[in-house]
């Protein structure tokens, strides 16, 4: 086992440390162990449900553990006790442990991750909830993963089980039905190369057919596929009508920035304006926008998107639900960075947009 690095210093006030930066070669968890705490292990998933330790804090005090990265992104824990902390790693993160809550923050994934657990913890009774209770956790859930359907904090909600029962349960529920759906759809589209995909298609594929079967209907081919061009396509009509296709635009272009936006957002002008600025910035060195309009009223859509200089389509109420369900839309806006080669980068705040283009230009 890998020697821990203590630090001893002196009085501090908070158990939380900052983050100083991950390292080249792994990544990296800094904190403050309590007097009162007993030993505190990071432990990596193995075989079987099975975890097993990758390294220790024995010593109250400040500490820094410098991890291996692992040969993909993934889920590990924390314990101390009865005390367990889930949160995810992909590469090299400078990750914070907080004793007082007992969690592990420090990067956006962490912290959805560390807030998914903490609702978990405290809302979750098992056979004790009530409809009431359990309706409350799951609105929770669904707030704090809106938009975040390909994280690891999603794939944890639709896979955690305690004392054997499952937060969720998609074959008698049909709003937990549409939640594992989102997740599958989600990875099958944007981490088609993550071992977590094929066993989230195979459990929907399995709960599907259970829930055609209750129903008596008959079981179907599973409809979540992996695009072999690396992202799902949207065929839906611009201002004038005419149909238009992101394949085409992607075709087309050096780099496609696929965005989904709600324009009864009263922000909805603001966040076009950031586009602009991208659009004017790089289009001419290959940058195209492909924009999808979600709005009751058509009418104000089309007043506004047939001024714009990209391709503005929108997603009317009796369009393919799957434009959005395949990205993991549930929220605006939603955007991303695509070229030839597929789904680049998933961009949450779109005042970072023209950082994020940068290297792809």
């Amino acid at each position: 086992m890998k020697t821990s690095y203590l630090i001893y210093a002196g009085a501090i006030a908070l158990f939380a440390v900052t983050a100083c930066g991950g390292h080249a070669d792994g990544w990296s968890l800094e904190g403050e162990m309590p007097e009162s705490a007993g030993s505190l292990y990071v432990e990596a998933p193995a075989n079987g449900g099975r975890w097993y330790v990758v390294d220790s804090v024995s010593s109250a005090g400040a500490f820094r553990l410098e991890v291996p990265r692992p040969a993909h992104s993934t889920i590990m824990r924390l314990r101390s006790g009865r005390q367990v902390a889930y949160f995810p790693v992909d590469s090299t993160e400078a990750l914070t442990f907080n004793s007082v809550d007992f969690t592990v923050e420090g990067t956006e994934g962490a912290d959805i991750f560390a807030r998914v657990d903490m609702i978990i913890r405290s809302g979750f009774s098992g056979d004790n909830m009530d409809a009431e209770a359990d309706a409350k956790l799951k609105r929770q859930l669904l707030e704090t993963l809106s938009g975040h359907y390909d994280s690891h904090a999603a794939y944890y909600v639709v896979r955690k089980e305690i004392d054997g029962r499952r937060i969720i349960d998609p074959v008698a529920n049909d709003a937990d039905f549409k939640l594992m759906r989102a997740v599958a759809n989600a990875f099958s589209g944007l981490r088609p190369d993550d071992p977590r995909t094929r066993q989230l298609v195979a459990d929907y594929v399995q709960i599907e057919a259970l829930r055609r079967s209750d129903s008596g209907q008959e079981s179907r081919t599973l409809e979540i596929t992996v695009p072999e061009i690396g992202y799902y396509d949207i065929s839906l009509p611009d201002a004038k009508g005419n149909m238009r296709s992101l394949s085409s635009v992607v075709e087309a272009n050096k780099v496609t920035v696929l965005n989904f936006m709600d324009y009864s957002d009263p922000e909805a002008g603001l966040l076009n304006a950031l586009l602009g600025t991208a659009y004017e910035k790089f289009s001419a060195q290959g940058l195209q926008i492909y924009q999808v309009g979600v709005d009751f009223n058509a009418h104000v859509w089309s007043n506004v998107a047939v001024n714009k200089p990209w391709v503005s389509v929108y997603q009317s109420e009796s369009a393919p639900g799957s434009n959005l369900l395949q990205y993991g839309v549930s929220a605006f806006p939603v955007t991303f960075i695509l070229t030839a080669d597929g789904v680049q980068k998933r961009v949450d705040d779109l005042n970072e947009l023209l950082s994020e283009l940068k290297p792809y230009m």
